[in-house]
């Protein structure tokens, strides 16, 4: 029997979109048709950025590059549409797509606003294909890791949980300008909004801190997440001129018999304290999170399964939590999340 293969045309080839090329063109199960992106074949050379695994080397393959979506859905042979562009275009690139009756995978955040948000999720309602948004840190294995020792309770109790995230401020582009991007606070920070509100469900009320950095938006933030069970989680982002490292990410929580951290900085990166016990670094899979979320929406539409482990319903939460983070950090309140 034959193997089926799905062609992705993939719009945008910058950073991200250098990333996801390089999966799908290691899956057997898929292959890069066309790319759609207005700077023209150009974009067939370029990297991405250092810190972003698989990005350093620009692929050798040889694709037709199209200036605009539309014109790259005039082939019929595409199934797969994968959107790695700034933020403002995902709405009508998704929406696009999923007319076209496309499958899509859109890169976070889902939308620039909830507006945004609500519109791709009602396309992706009475779209054929499959949609789901590529927050990776669903897919991480040391992510991974602590969500599964929450779900079990394998550590007893969660009491405190920080999740952080660092770089240097972007030198240039449309991430600078807080309007296209959103700044820090929705480009760098959702990551751990989605992550924390994945592993631990929405908060019962946020407190937010913030300040406003080279974007014109927030680019620092502090937020403490509130819960019923008298649990606190902090989350922290930020984009800053100079420091020691160019990018970490990191997590601390601490449950009733232990605490799990990881920091992408250290060597083990992931690991486990028990009271009266050596350090325990758990063996986890090497594959980054690109490969295992690309990977994963790949079987979900090949094997016709539902979108459980990302859902777009998931994602437009993450937006909202974000909204609310910075309503708080607006109004020097903390801001209920109930309904």
């Amino acid at each position: 029997m034959e193997t089926r293969v799905l062609r992705v045309g993939l719009v945008g080839a910058g950073t991200i979109g250098n990333v996801h090329r390089a999966v799908y063109e290691k899956n057997p199960a898929t292959e890069v048709v066309a790319l759609a992106d207005p700077r023209g074949p150009a974009v067939l050379h370029q990297s991405g950025a250092a810190y972003v695994p698989g990005s350093k080397a620009a692929s050798g393959t040889l694709l037709p590059v199209y200036p605009t979506l539309t014109e790259m859905l005039t082939r019929e042979d595409i199934d797969l549409v994968d959107i790695c562009t700034p933020t403002p275009l995902h709405r009508d690139l998704a929406i696009e797509a999923l007319e076209a009756g496309k499958h899509v995978l859109c890169e976070k955040p889902m939308g620039r606003t909830l507006a945004d948000c609500d519109a791709i999720l009602e396309a992706g309602r009475k779209s054929p294909g499959k949609l789901m948004i590529a927050h990776c840190l669903r897919f991480w294995p040391c992510y991974e890791y602590l969500q599964e020792a929450v779900t079990l309770g394998r550590y007893g109790r969660v009491e405190r949980a920080r999740f952080a995230r660092q770089v240097i401020v972007p030198p240039s582009g449309w991430f600078l300008d807080g309007k296209t991007s959103g700044g820090a606070i929705l480009d760098l920070h959702i990551h751990d909004v989605d992550i924390a509100s994945w592993i631990f469900g929405p908060p019962s009320a946020i407190t937010a801190f913030g300040r406003i950095g080279p974007s014109g938006c927030h680019d620092q933030v502090e937020a403490i997440w509130h819960y019923d069970d008298d649990r606190l989680v902090v989350l922290e982002g930020m984009w800053f001129k100079t420091g020691p490292v160019p990018f970490e990410m990191s997590f601390e929580v601490m449950m009733e018999r232990g605490a799990v951290t990881y920091n992408s900085s250290r060597k083990p990166d992931l690991q486990v304290h028990l009271p009266g016990q050596e350090m325990m670094a758990p063996e986890v899979s090497k594959e980054d999170g690109y490969t295992r979320e690309i990977n994963y929406f790949v079987h979900a539409i090949l094997e016709d399964r539902p979108i459980d482990r990302a859902s777009p319903e998931s994602s437009r939460l993450s937006v909202a939590l974000v909204e609310s983070e910075i309503q708080s950090i607006g109004s020097h309140s903390t801001v209920g999340m109930r309904g």
